[in-house]
């Protein structure tokens, strides 16, 4: 996946795609994370929170998105 990330750079299907395969104790979860957030927030995409919805079944990765979202 990470191939693809380098050849559509404007795309976050990549990003989105690890995010969904990688578990929140892996080292590479948050800043990839970081990486597809941060664009969005400073876009101020409205959805971003519906579409990280998937997320809120692992606790683990709710907390994550709680510290970056506190971090801003």
């Amino acid at each position: 996946m990470e191939k693809y990330e380098g050849q559509l750079p404007k795309s976050n299907t990549p990003l989105r795609v690890q995010l969904d395969l990688i578990s929140h104790s892996n080292e590479k979860f948050k800043p990839k994370l970081i990486s597809y957030m941060k664009p969005l927030l400073l876009k101020g995409v409205p959805s971003l929170i519906n579409d990280l919805g998937d997320y809120y079944e692992d606790t683990g990765k709710i907390q994550v998105i709680g510290d970056i979202l506190e971090g801003f």
